[in-house]
């Protein structure tokens, strides 16, 4: 199958321009390859830059003179075409960086509190860069050096004092892959998970911005609100907190949720630099990264513990409702589903870290673990397949969905929701 790059009428950002889109339709169409012909003066996209695997059809980009011999022989009746390419997959170590703060509590040592920030940003741009061709190196200074300095300078205030729980640091790699290092730890951990009481994240903390954080994850624990309200209260200057109920979210707090631990995100907002190589020091507040570090710091004390006269905070974890359905929705503006992608997952389908309670996904049945490979007649490859499905949806259409679950194949329905 042969296309060109432009759709006719098509805005600029539009999901038909996608190359990854279009293959992903040439392939559910029945092709056994598209070759997608780019405009004068296009550039090749760089293959540093596709992290979008799963398609089943080599999809190839031809630009120049060859793009032209190509249109000129498809407009011409030609149904063949011969293309040679050689591509070697290369791999590449990353590492999670993990310390811990003993407890000093013997009753107490197998009770652990995480806290945790994530260290890797996006290099020299490429893949998940907002400054497209631009091969600048992008420092991340608020992605994530910010919540990394805050992690740093957390653990250096609660060195000075003995805890009655455990507190494990992990500086996280990989997050702006999909969340690739807490996947990791969280598959593998160096604990067991269920001794996890809490786990606190810190991401994007540096831009603090009229005195205001916002806090996720409040909604995952009862006892979250009245004990971030009296430590922010005996801050020397509290801060305006905007408190936002979802554990799941896109940063690393999202893997530790899935997997039944109670979570707060700590986050200053994003701004126009974000994911840019103007995301540098020069644009942090620092006063205001070293107060919440420091907001952070007495949080995590007073889950731990101090001394014999401050017990150790106890939660009780609760699973995040659906949003509630608005009365705007409609086509254009998508269908809720209710499902919670991993987004570590390397395999072939989109693996479920978890179905948000009473929302459709959970309402037919899917859960955790399983992995959706097929939805509404659509073959599902990875998560921006399972996307275009979605997308052709409309709230209120009972669709077929099919996961694998413990080796089997099975086919649920499903009746979807209208987001908010």
């Amino acid at each position: 199958m042969v296309v060109e790059s432009g759709t006719p009428e098509m805005e600029e950002g539009s999901l038909y321009l996608d190359p990854h889109f279009k293959g992903s339709a040439a392939q559910g169409r029945g092709a056994s390859a598209l070759l997608i012909l780019l405009e004068e003066g296009e550039a090749l996209p760089e293959l540093s830059t596709e992290d979008k695997p799963f398609l089943r059809i080599p999809v190839v980009a031809v630009s120049g003179g060859a793009a032209e011999a190509v249109r000129a022989a498809a407009q011409g009746g030609s149904s063949f075409a011969r293309v040679e390419a050689q591509v070697e997959p290369a791999l590449s170590d990353a590492r999670n960086v993990v310390a811990v703060h003993p407890g000093s509590d013997p009753a107490l040592a197998r009770e652990v509190v995480i806290l945790g920030a994530h260290y890797d940003h996006l290099g020299y741009g490429g893949a998940g860069s907002l400054a497209p061709g631009v091969m600048d190196i992008h420092n991340g200074a608020d992605d994530n050096a910010s919540g990394t300095a805050a992690l740093l300078e957390a653990a250096r205030l609660l060195s000075e004092t003995e805890t009655a729980r455990p507190v494990l640091f992990i500086a996280f790699s990989g997050e702006e892959r999909g969340l690739l290092g807490s996947a990791h730890f969280v598959a593998q951990p160096t604990i067991p998970l269920e001794s996890a009481v809490a786990m606190v994240n810190m991401d994007m903390v540096g831009r603090v911005r009229d005195n205001t954080t916002t806090v996720f994850g409040m909604a995952t624990a009862p006892e979250w609100e009245a004990l971030l309200a009296a430590v922010n209260e005996s801050q020397p200057e509290p801060f305006n907190l905007t408190l936002m109920p979802d554990g799941y979210g896109p940063s690393d707090h999202s893997s530790f949720y899935g997997a039944g631990i109670p979570v707060l995100h700590f986050f200053t907002n994003t701004h126009s630099e974000y994911h840019r190589p103007e995301d540098d020091w020069q644009t942090l507040n620092g006063e205001g990264l070293d107060r919440l570090a420091s907001l952070v710091s007495d949080l995590t004390r007073g889950l731990a513990g101090v001394g014999d006269d401050v017990s150790p905070a106890t939660l009780t974890l609760v699973q995040s409702a659906p949003p509630e359905a608005s009365e705007e929705g409609g086509r254009g503006y998508g269908p809720y589903f209710g499902s919670v992608p991993d987004m570590g997952y390397q395999g072939f389908g989109v693996r479920l870290t978890g179905v948000r309670e009473g929302g459709p996904a959970a309402n037919a049945g899917l859960q955790a673990g399983d992995v959706i490979v097929a939805f509404g007649g659509t073959e599902v490859g990875d998560l921006y397949q399972y996307t275009y499905a979605l997308r052709e949806m409309a709230p209120g259409d009972v669709v077929d969905v099919v996961v694998e679950r413990d080796g089997r194949r099975v086919t649920l329905q499903a009746v979807l929701g209208e987001r908010r």
